[in-house]
């Protein structure tokens, strides 16, 4: 047999097995159909599983099982990312087959689309009406994890934080509590943070990074998540940091970075030691520390704080030409950065120090100059 025979044969193979699951139900009474198609879907051939679920729901749409169709018709597009479609089959359920033994879990699949697909408070009302007509059903503790993820996503802070209790206090031994936990303390650090808005944390803003550190202590340890351990870590050393207290800070920072050094916060969390030390007023260590870490990551994102922060330490040392120089070159080097109005503000304030009243001018007029939006 020749290759374009062999090639022809084989085309005829696969539209025969195309059509043949059409063939079959084509000869099928409802049940059987039904069965057919639940197997297509139970065996994870999804485009095939779809066709026969249309085509039981062209030929019987009026059939007590049309309701169930019409459901696993979106569960297969959920179960394959296809978000939008889901959410269309299963709004379908709702609206039009009311005596469907799926009605529950459309309405929790309806609320989870809209989660995957940003619309986060549209989700927020699907789970809160899922919660409230089917208050016992298997899903809700998943329902009330994800109304607390929902919130969270859609800014409404101070009531996530709330969900995120409820949830753990009603199932303290569901599988998503190590990310409840995460979540809640990620929901305290967000609010402390807008309390804080930029100035010395508020007393409610101090109560929530307290809370936050609390949530994030419950998951250092080894038999937690690795990825939800690391963050934990990496947030637990934050929160100390702005409550003050520097020396469990750069603990935390320094345990972060011994268990996780392949981790994307492993710098990050090196940066951190290096301003607890700097806070804790231990300047000295704060160079040694910065300078290391520019040494191995002179070009990570994190570069032009560490470079601004290695010039607060060696002005914290009165080392005041060396700090102005490191400053200068902070603005030369990242020009429109964000840290270029501090830098230079800095330089200025060392000048001063100094009793070099005309360069204290100029390097404040440059600031106002080069960046008249600068916070000092």
């Amino acid at each position: 047999m020749t290759f374009k025979q062999r090639l022809r044969c084989l085309l005829v193979l696969l539209v025969a097995m195309l059509a043949w699951p059409a063939l079959v139900s084509a000869m099928m009474p409802a049940e059987q159909h039904f069965s057919f198609a639940v197997k297509l879907f139970q065996s994870r051939t999804f485009q095939l599983a779809r066709s026969q679920f249309n085509s039981f729901l062209e030929r019987y749409p009026q059939h007590p099982r049309a309701g169930d169709v019409q459901y696993l018709l979106a569960e297969s597009w959920y179960k394959e990312g296809g978000f939008y479609r889901a959410e269309i089959g299963f709004q379908r359920v709702l609206e039009y087959y009311t005596l469907s033994q799926y009605r529950d879990e459309a309405r929790y699949r309806l609320a989870r689309c809209k989660i995957e697909l940003g619309r986060h408070h549209e989700a927020v009302y699907e789970l809160e009406i899922f919660l409230k007509e089917f208050p016992s059903n298997y899903l809700s503790a998943e329902a009330h994890y994800w109304l607390a993820e929902a919130r969270y996503r859609s800014k409404q802070l101070e009531k996530a934080a709330l969900d995120f209790a409820v949830f753990r206090n009603k199932f303290p031994e569901h599988r998503l509590m190590p990310y409840a936990i995460y979540s809640q303390g990620w929901t305290h650090y967000e609010i402390a943070r807008i309390e804080a808005a930029g100035a010395t944390a508020t007393a409610a803003g101090q109560a929530h990074y307290r809370m936050a550190e609390k949530s994030f202590a419950q998951l250092v340890t080894e038999d937690q998540p690795i990825t939800l351990r690391c963050q934990a870590l990496y947030y637990r050393a934050e929160s100390f940091a702005a409550l003050g207290k520097y020396k469990a800070a750069r603990e935390s920072y320094r345990q972060c970075m011994r268990q996780f050094p392949e981790r994307t916060l492993f710098v990050y969390a090196w940066y951190g030691s290096a301003v607890a030390q700097l806070l804790n007023q231990q300047p000295e260590k704060a160079e040694a520390t910065l300078r290391q870490l520019l040494e191995k990551q002179p070009k990570h994102a994190v570069a032009p704080l560490a470079n601004l922060r290695l010039g607060m330490a060696l002005a914290k040392q009165e080392k005041y030409d060396e700090a102005v120089r490191q400053f200068i070159s902070v603005a030369v080097r990242y020009p429109g950065n964000t840290v270029v109005p501090r830098a230079l503000y800095t330089a200025g304030w060392c000048r001063v120090q100094q009793k070099k009243y005309n360069p204290a001018i100029n390097l404040f007029q440059r600031m106002m100059t080069t960046q008249p939006s600068g916070e000092h």
